[in-house]
């Protein structure tokens, strides 16, 4: 018997060889087959010889390197089973997982997220039955990523702390890519404050080159942004102001920057804090002259002007909406509540201007034009041009 064992191993070494030998052809997949039969034969024959676990290992590492990377992970793991406590049991179970994660990379979508999910559980596994392994802070990172890509958000979140508090010597990159997916997680889950601290942390913490910051950069900011949006859902508007002023301050390039100004004032408006909000408009304005915002925070702005009984920054502003903002009846509206408001504040240039360009801009309908023809010629009167002032009562 003992010779029969040593020449079905003898057989699958010399195939082996073989195989690794020949580059391609028939003849190397004739001696993939031949290898892999008498591997098989002699687990089947003598599973509980001796040189049974490693003939299986000589097995499984035959599939890696044939691409076979399903059969691979199958028959490490029934290594690693068959005897959790031996040699092989933990680089087997390792074993597994490398080859599970190449045959993810060539399955079809539908079969990925079933695939996935299976290696995030063996890889809680290896990490619970190996936890000194060298390669266990590696593993729980990648685990971490796979439940952020699964939508696992808490056993992302609590997988990413445990690489960093429990295999804090796992290696800088493990660190810190577990850093990044803690804080993406923590911003999926809705714990923004959290994520803030992440982000502002790992920003703090790391070099990145500029795409990569901006991209991080990017999330701090959405991250104070849904905070301000949450206190602004329940009311708590000074809150909300506090949050959108103060994602300018710490992620002043970010996209939503502007954005977060514009609610800062408008939150600052809920509160009656009508002084500040106009301030805050006009850094706006300054500071993002063609944001698709800046009609709307000028419309605002000489709200905001009429409301403290500044009529001619008011006007001034109405005007600028007159011009540009897209709505015909708005720029209507606008152009002669400015006049009304040069007229109101005795600025009767400005409001003859705006008047007569009211009436050229929109002669109709009649009725409208004919009012205005008429408030046209009181200034007159009152400023003792009896000429035009007759010319436009007529």
């Amino acid at each position: 018997m003992y010779k029969r064992q040593a020449n079905i191993r003898a057989l699958a070494s010399y195939y082996h060889a073989r195989f690794q030998k020949l580059k391609d052809g028939k003849a190397r997949k004739d001696s993939y087959r031949q290898a892999m039969h008498w591997y098989r034969e002699y687990y089947y024959l003598f599973p509980l010889d001796d040189h049974a676990p490693q003939m299986s290992k000589l097995l499984a590492e035959l599939y890696l390197e044939n691409g076979d990377y399903h059969e691979a992970a199958v028959e490490f793991e029934r290594i690693a089973k068959n005897d959790p406590t031996s040699e092989l049991a933990a680089e087997s179970a390792y074993a597994a997982l490398f080859a599970h994660r190449e045959h993810l990379k060539e399955l079809p979508k539908s079969r990925k997220r079933a695939a996935r999910e299976h290696i995030a559980d063996q890889s809680l596994a290896f990490a619970e039955n190996y936890p000194d392994h060298a390669e266990t802070g590696a593993v729980l990172t990648a685990t971490a990523y796979d439940f952020l890509l699964l939508k696992h958000f808490s056993a992302a979140t609590r997988t990413a702390k445990q690489v960093i508090s429990d295999y804090p010597d796992s290696g800088p990159l493990q660190i810190q890519s577990s850093w990044i997916v803690l804080a993406d997680a923590e911003f999926e889950a809705g714990q923004y404050a959290d994520a803030e601290q992440s982000y502002s942390r790992i920003l703090a913490t790391y070099t990145f080159d500029k795409e990569k910051k901006a991209a991080l950069t990017e999330n701090l900011a959405a991250s104070i942004y849904r905070q301000a949006e949450y206190a602004k859902k329940r009311n708590d508007h000074a809150t909300a102001a506090q949050h959108f002023l103060r994602l300018k301050q710490v992620a002043p390039d970010a996209s939503l920057s502007a954005s977060a100004q514009y609610e800062a004032a408008s939150s600052l408006v809920s509160i009656g804090d009508w002084t500040r909000a106009a301030v805050v408009l006009e850094v706006f304005q300054k500071q993002n002259p063609t944001h698709e915002l800046a009609v709307a925070s000028t419309r605002n702005l000489a709200a905001i002007y009429q409301r403290n009984d500044d009529l001619l920054k008011s006007a001034a502003k109405l005007e600028v909406v007159a011009k540009k903002d897209k709505d015909p009846d708005v720029r209507r509206e606008a152009l002669l509540q400015a006049a009304e408001l040069y007229d109101r504040a005795e600025n009767q240039a400005d409001a003859l201007r705006v008047y007569k360009q009211y009436t050229q801009q929109h002669p109709s309908p009649a009725d409208d034009a004919v009012e205005t023809w008429h408030v046209i010629a009181g200034i007159y009167k009152t400023r003792g041009d009896i000429n035009n002032y007759h010319n436009y009562l007529n």
